[in-house]
């Protein structure tokens, strides 16, 4: 999500469709990103492994503690399930979580979906392709490295002009993705710098960029629950080999319960349905 107005918190004017889990009988948590509801005035920091994970993990405890001063009684069952940015959110809370028995948790089951967890898999298939359907990713993954690790380097650095300067309004959270896509361009060479656009494919250029990449995939960790990995082979948005890697590294490293679900022919749009009416029955037959 790119506006302030999608942020979960702001419903019944905004739907995520994860609210459908309560139709289903669980207690539904959805946080807000950083960067979305009371802490819209900070950049988001998208795909940070950590503050990903944190703000899923403080809305579970906050919740926890909300029902049982409500005298709400809930099992101890945890199912994190999420789909693109929250695929990749949902991996880092479980990450999180089963790495940190400080805070007590325990994930029963997770189902991630097109999360991109292979960020420099991500990043070979940018700098391999002509066009790529969302710039808005792009721009938000640059403006949330730059602001988040301090970078502070002017967006030319990345960016061509016209985009360059645009770059922080159309970022403000007064537009959605589309609108956000509209005013840049799918043409990766008329998009970026072409220094830092040749220096993607270069093993030596922009070093501090791929190191921040790779920080961010979930190196010397395989989950320990019960998980599954959704993605579109046709996925345009997030190619399909950052699950294919993520998960062949998974098992590479010994993970006993990983599951890979591709989706024949999905797309980023989709290939959630598909994911949902699998995930679903799944979780529920996990829940007893």
């Amino acid at each position: 999500m790119f506006s302030d107005a999608e942020a979960p918190s702001n419903f019944p004017n905004t739907f995520t469709g994860f609210e459908l889990f309560a139709s289903a009988g669980f207690a539904t948590v959805i946080p807000d990103f950083i960067g979305y509801g009371v802490s819209k005035d900070v950049v988001h920091p998208y795909y940070d492994m950590a503050l990903s994970g944190t703000v899923v993990v403080d809305m579970i405890n906050a919740v926890k503690y909300y029902l049982k001063n409500q005298n709400t009684a809930i099992s101890n069952r945890l199912f994190l399930v999420g789909y693109s940015e929250g695929g990749y959110v949902t991996m880092a809370a479980q990450k999180e979580i089963e790495t940190h028995t400080e805070h007590q948790l325990t994930v029963t089951a997770a189902a991630e979906g097109a999360g991109g967890y292979d960020l420099q898999e991500m990043l070979k298939g940018i700098a391999t392709t002509a066009t790529y359907p969302d710039p808005s990713f792009l721009a938000l993954l640059m403006q949330s490295y730059n602001t988040t690790y301090s970078w502070n380097r002017p967006y030319t650095d990345f960016f061509k002009e016209p985009y360059a300067t645009k770059i922080t309004t159309l970022l403000n959270g007064t537009k959605d993705g589309d609108a956000i896509n509209a005013e840049l361009t799918t043409s990766m060479t008329a998009l970026f710098n072409p220094t830092f656009y040749s220096n993607l494919s270069n093993a030596s250029g922009e070093p501090v960029l791929k190191q921040a990449l790779t920080n961010n995939s979930f190196p010397n960790w395989v989950p320990k629950s019960p998980t599954r990995l959704y993605h579109g082979t046709a996925d345009e948005a997030v190619f399909y080999s950052t699950t294919q890697t993520t998960y062949n590294r998974f098992k590479a490293a010994g993970a006993t319960n990983v599951e890979l679900f591709p989706i024949p022919n999905g797309t980023h749009g989709t290939s959630v349905e598909p994911m949902m009416l699998n995930a679903l029955p799944w979780i529920q037959l996990l829940d007893k």
